[in-house]
């Protein structure tokens, strides 16, 4: 599941993932980790939610004398049990929490948590016959803000006087979900409904989505009971376990938002140095890439050249079951500040490695085992 956050966001998840991870994995703050951003969760309920489910499991061991069921949501499917009567039903769910995200006029403060890693985010959207637009401050360490107007996005980052410009590319990000139709997530999930909670105010529904395979993770999503907007979501993994989660701490609604609140902080800019990133649709099978369908469900939605400067160049491809993104990177060996090896933050893994004078690198929301899977598929063969 892809966290909301346009291209060039210099996301701070480049201070989550470690120094292992190559330069593209940092670079790409403009690019990348863009990709891998929205995400705010509460360390606390987080913590007390697994303290309870395990006092629960306990409970029961002790009154049943039978050991407890300990297995992928063992303990909610004993409790719901509520699966969706049909796929077109759970379909239709899944739509509605896309297009809420990005129909709604929307503000409110998430936090994002992975480990012990916490920030803190306020975001504005609004929508208009002229468009979508939308404002996302960084609560947290460096000050950066960023101003998006349909696909146009501007990063402002007052401490070194930058303005980073880039195309947004692709939707799916939170507190939208959705990476692709929703019609073909219940090939790979399996949803059931798991009650109701108050989160940031709001009364939500439940939902649990558990992979039907070891390729991939769970999810636990919280929807508006109104609107649909979805204001919490966990990443498990696959002993159930939260690897990462956000959610909004305060969230209103349709309710005293306009356009004027899209505008950017920082007016006095004449000064400051403007930064644009070129991303081109390209086919990097011309250049001698090819990957094979390794991991089922995983189709590819896009492939680009992301043009940094004048002299570095980076393949992108980015494959989707449609909630989970695996992005493959290729770009010269020779490019300078790289490193090889692998690196897990939460829920996102990175492996990296050489491939003659080229470099390889595969991140994504997915298992360690799976990310390794689609990076040993990935071959290249120099055109004639």
């Amino acid at each position: 599941m892809r966290r909301a956050e346009p291209a060039c966001r210099v996301y701070t998840k480049d201070n989550f993932v470690s120094a292992k991870t190559s330069k593209i994995a940092r670079d790409l703050g403009h690019g990348l980790n863009s990709y891998l951003r929205y995400w705010t969760p509460l360390g606390i309920a987080v913590l007390m939610a697994g303290l309870l489910i395990q006092q629960e499991v306990r409970a029961d061991q002790v009154q049943t004398g039978k050991p407890a069921d300990s297995s992928w949501l063992g303990k909610i499917k004993a409790k719901a049990k509520n699966l969706f009567s049909s796929k077109a039903e759970a379909e239709v769910w899944l739509a509605n929490v896309q297009d809420a995200a990005q129909k709604l006029n929307y503000t409110g403060t998430f936090v994002y948590q992975q480990g012990p890693k916490v920030q803190a985010s306020r975001i504005t959207h609004f929508v208009d016959s002229s468009g979508e637009y939308e404002k996302l401050e960084m609560l947290d360490g460096q000050r950066r803000e960023y101003i998006r107007h349909d696909d146009d996005v501007r990063c402002y980052m007052p401490d070194s006087q930058v303005i980073l410009q880039e195309k947004r590319v692709g939707a799916g990000l939170f507190p939208a979900v959705l990476a692709s139709n929703p019609s073909e997530i219940d090939e790979h999930y399996k949803f059931t409904r798991t009650g109701t909670e108050r989160i940031g105010g709001r009364t939500c529904n439940v939902v649990t989505l558990e992979p039907r395979d070891k390729l991939r993770y769970g999810y636990r999503l919280w929807s508006d009971q109104e609107t649909g907007l979805l204001v919490k979501a966990q990443t498990l993994n696959e002993n159930g376990d939260v690897v990462e989660q956000v959610a909004f701490t305060e969230l209103t609604i349709n309710t005293g938002i306009d356009k004027s609140r899209i505008q950017p902080s920082y007016t006095s800019t004449e000064t400051w140095r403007t930064e644009k990133f070129e991303v081109v649709k390209t086919d990097l099978s011309a250049s001698g890439w090819t990957v094979q369908p390794v991991l089922p469900g995983f189709r590819k939605v896009m492939e680009v050249k992301r043009v940094f400067g004048q002299d570095h160049q980076v393949g992108q491809m980015v494959f989707s079951d449609g909630l989970a993104t695996i992005s493959v990177f290729v770009e010269s060996a020779d490019a300078p500040g790289m490193a090889v090896g692998d690196a897990t933050q939460g829920s996102i893994n990175i492996a990296s490695r050489k491939q003659g004078n080229q470099r390889l690198t595969v991140i994504g929301e997915a298992p360690a085992a799976s990310i390794h899977k689609m990076a040993d598929s990935v071959a290249f063969k120099p055109p004639k």
